[in-house]
């Protein structure tokens, strides 16, 4: 029986879209299937780093230019003036990838993609099944509110750019929306509660103690933030009854910084640090932005957050349910005061996410859930 193959092209700004795919690649080559993975950015950095290439895995190395909107939709102009999309030969790497891919896999049973736009290609050159799998595509729903300057027309054009149709979109959220049958079932969404890879469930199961004054900030690339290095850490010295672990993709930045500002309660830590695991285990709160995917493990550690969203819709709707619901605070920018003020309500943003009163938070993840939507479609394709 020849194995099945799967294209699965998973977006690299940041860590969070590798998070949300690897509970199904792991799912995938445990059952012997044959994977090629698209990737860029950090997403190529983690699977070569962390998967070994063989007969049944590769990751093949592709492009996507950085898109702006506005509140018109796609912003063409500072999109073809942003700095990042010149002389990169987008075509020419990407349509490398997709020989070489095609070249491993043959013809795939599927393709998926979480936010990854150069796999949906070979979909629809080849009349493959797409599967789109991530969390953005609950706004092409039309209820959403905007929120601030930011509205969800953003990802709806954003989508429709590199997504304009796809056999099954597969919607992961750690909070409740509200589903209109007749729209979702025109665009082929279905929803389910967040996903949760397996590291982060195993880490509930330990039940490891926390410490009431170990907190984590979590600085992850890809972002603008609204205050430096040296603001940052200055601020956490002036809170010395807590202990503060910096994990930033900035490590000489904030490494510098604490040589200059000389804290005692500050430790700064390289984004993938072996401790990161157990560091998120036991400690009481976390700084950070805004990522579903993160802000989903947090709620599932039943962990509150202090969040400051970068400057994107979905950021700000997250940080929305975060603050709205009592699970931690949204601010826009760090300062002593409101620092002081979320450390002093912790003990109450974790009541609220334990006990979920208005029943926002999903109590479970959904990773099996989604498998077997992926595995009907597969079955439909072989039959």
């Amino acid at each position: 029986m020849e194995k099945k193959s799967i294209l699965f092209g998973v977006c690299g700004i940041g860590r969070g879209h590798v998070y949300e795919s690897l509970p199904f690649i792991e799912e995938y080559l445990f059952r012997g299937y044959k994977l090629g993975i698209l990737a860029f950015g950090d997403s190529f950095e983690y699977f070569q780093s962390e998967f070994k290439s063989d007969g049944d895995f590769k990751v093949f190395q592709v492009n996507v230019p950085w898109v702006h909107t506005d509140f018109t939709g796609i912003d063409f102009k500072t999109t073809a003036e942003e700095p990042i999309n010149r002389d990169v030969g987008y075509f020419t790497l990407n349509f490398n990838a997709l020989h070489s891919a095609k070249t491993f896999l043959g013809i795939p049973d599927i393709v998926i993609t979480n936010y990854e736009p150069v796999s949906a290609i070979m979909a629809y050159s080849m009349d493959l099944p797409l599967i789109t799998l991530d969390q953005q595509s609950k706004y092409l729903l039309t209820h959403f509110p905007e929120i601030l300057t930011y509205s969800p027309k953003a990802d709806f054009c954003r989508l429709n750019l590199f997504f304009p149709k796809a056999n099954l979109r597969i919607v992961n959220s750690f909070f409740q929306f509200a589903d209109d049958e007749d729209e979702m079932k025109r665009q082929k969404i279905i929803s389910f509660g967040p996903i949760i890879r397996n590291r982060i469930v195993n880490l509930k199961s330990k039940n490891i103690e926390e410490d009431s004054h170990l907190i984590l900030v979590y600085l992850s690339s890809f972002n603008h933030y609204p205050f430096t290095s040296i603001e940052m850490v200055s601020i956490l010295k002036e809170l010395p009854n807590y202990s503060f672990v910096i994990v930033t993709a900035n490590y000489e930045g904030y490494f510098s910084a604490l040589k200059k500002v000389k804290a005692q309660n500050i430790k700064v830590q390289k984004i993938g640090h072996q401790s990161f695991y157990e560091i998120l285990a036991k400690c009481y709160a976390i700084i950070s932005t805004a990522g579903h995917t993160f802000m989903s493990e947090l709620m599932y550690l039943e962990k509150p957050a202090l969040v400051i969203p970068n400057d994107r819709y979905e950021q700000h709707f997250n940080a929305h349910i975060i603050d709205k619901y009592g699970f931690g605070k949204s601010v826009d920018n760090i300062s002593f005061n409101r620092l002081q003020s979320f450390l002093e309500k912790i003990p109450k943003y974790k009541s609220n996410i334990r006990n979920n009163p208005d029943e926002v938070l999903f109590q479970k993840n959904a990773n099996e859930d989604i498998i077997n939507s992926i595995d009907n479609i597969m079955f439909e394709r072989n039959t």
